[in-house]
């Protein structure tokens, strides 16, 4: 399997493209996979760790096969300071391969703030000096037209360490900090647009897994919830059995909260808008209107962050917040769990009043959460402490501060307890990024107690008990 990659230097400002050899795209199938080997032969060159930064898709991005729009942006996480990488969905990944690459390698950094424009097998750097502070909405909305637009905010620019890449608005690669890497490397946004096909080896073979996989998503009961209520369906099972954090993940029980953010309670608050990704057929993301605009609404991970991990149960409050963090461009997950954690060092006098410079981080109030948002993608007052994310925050503030720490590898952990999922926690524990709930098939494994015989792993595996789950982790990842 031959992959084709776009390599760019930014210093240079110049493009070149070459095939991989085709046995790295056998044995590296996925993005995340490639991208990593990729990284190892630059290691390997003695060239410095900081410097790549990789877009890359796997070999069913953009095919008919649905599910597979997924890509991912990878280097060395400024956050955790080792190997990071945040997959998305949307239109982004099969449009770089209908523009004829199966991935970009960025190297380098531009003289002036640059964006990269990608058109049927053809790439060239674009000024961009006009666009450099501008939100990531902003900067779709200006370059659009010219395709689809993967694109950084202000957080990414000042190099917050777990700015997100941003792109349709609304489809984040937000975990471990690869918008603080494009800022690094004054790369505003990458703007792609092709007409070419991904080759398949058999059109008719991948036509009938097509229709037998989409005949599948329409009778599973998981895919049907999904499309429903989106990935907040994971809220209301998740109250019932542990697997929300609470008050930076202190608290054990929040009834009257959780029923103002369950799926019910969303939709009567935000409506019931869907969007999807290319190719899929479920459509779990959804729409809302704000302030009279379409706005993408907030999902799963982003409602317990800034909702149950800080006590606030005013879904439209969430919704502004999540808004604000698309457009600053910044990591919902990383961000809610910063905020939770400087909520309770604040509570237990470990910041001083120079520090919060007049913002009171309060337990239900979203009211300062939204003030200090700017503040954070600005690295000003109280946002430049928040900026550092919560392990640096720790180093800052002390050794009493780390007993309200919950990172793995510096990696704030998602909404996923690992107390009620205790396979969860072991792969936690030996993920290569840290505190990831996407880095295998773990989660859902253990979430929906499965067993895949034919695979050679037998099971169900029961939740909130170690038993098998060590086998079940090694088969997940």
């Amino acid at each position: 399997m031959t992959r084709h990659i776009l390599t760019v230097d930014l210093e240079r400002g110049t493009c070149s493209s070459r095939d991989l050899p085709a046995e790295a795209g056998r044995e590296f199938l996925g993005g995340g996979g490639l991208a990593a080997w990729l990284y190892w032969q630059e290691l390997s060159a003695g060239r410095s760790p900081d410097d790549p930064l990789y877009i890359m898709t796997g070999p069913l991005t953009g095919t008919p096969i649905p599910f597979c729009p997924r890509a991912v942006v990878a280097g060395r996480s400024p956050l955790t300071r080792r190997w990071g990488e945040a997959n998305f969905g949307g239109w982004f990944g099969p449009e770089l391969r209908r523009a004829g690459f199966d991935g970009i390698e960025l190297r380098g950094a531009a003289a002036t703030p640059s964006y990269l424009r990608v058109r049927e097998g053809e790439a060239e750097l674009v000024d961009a000096r006009h666009l450099w502070g501008r939100d990531t909405y902003e900067v779709t909305d200006a370059l659009g037209g010219q395709g689809r637009v993967l694109a950084i905010g202000p957080a990414g620019e000042s190099q917050v360490p777990y700015a997100a890449v941003v792109t349709d608005k609304g489809h984040i690669a937000g975990r471990t900090g690869m918008g603080a890497v494009m800022g690094a490397k004054r790369l505003k946004a990458v703007v792609v647009k092709g007409s070419r096909r991904p080759p398949v080896a058999d059109s008719r073979a991948v036509t009938a897994l097509r229709r037998r996989l989409t005949d599948a998503a329409r009778e599973n009961l998981l895919a049907q919830a999904l499309s429903v209520f989106g990935t907040l369906a994971s809220l209301d099972s998740g109250c019932l059995i542990g697997d929300i954090p609470l008050r930076n993940w202190s608290q054990g029980s929040w009834d009257a909260g959780f029923e103002k953010l369950t799926a019910a309670g969303y939709q009567e608050v935000l409506g019931d808008g869907r969007g999807t990704c290319y190719g899929c057929p479920i459509g779990c993301k959804r729409r809302i209107t704000l302030d009279g605009i379409a706005a993408p609404g907030p999902e799963y991970e982003t409602v317990a962050a800034f909702g149950s991990l800080l006590l606030v149960d005013d879904l439209a409050a969430i919704a502004r917040i999540n808004d604000r963090c698309n457009r600053l461009g910044m990591d919902t997950i990383s961000c809610g769990c910063t905020l939770a954690f400087a909520t309770e060092c604040q509570e237990a006098g470990l910041l001083t009043p120079e520090q919060v410079g007049g913002v009171h981080l309060r337990w239900g109030d979203p009211g300062p959460l939204l003030e200090v948002l700017p503040l954070i993608a600005r690295r000003e007052g109280l946002g430049a402490l928040l900026a550092l994310g919560s392990a640096s925050m720790a180093d800052a503030l002390g050794e009493a501060s780390r007993a309200f720490l919950t990172t793995v590898r510096r990696l704030e952990a998602p909404m996923h307890d690992p107390r009620a999922l205790h396979g969860l926690g072991l792969a936690y524990a030996t993920s290569t990024r840290g505190a990831c709930h996407v880095e295998s098939g773990t989660l859902w494994l253990e979430q929906s107690a499965s067993s895949l015989p034919e695979f050679g792993l037998e099971g169900p595996f029961a939740m909130g008990t170690a038993d098998g789950k060590a086998r079940m982790v090694m088969f997940a990842q």
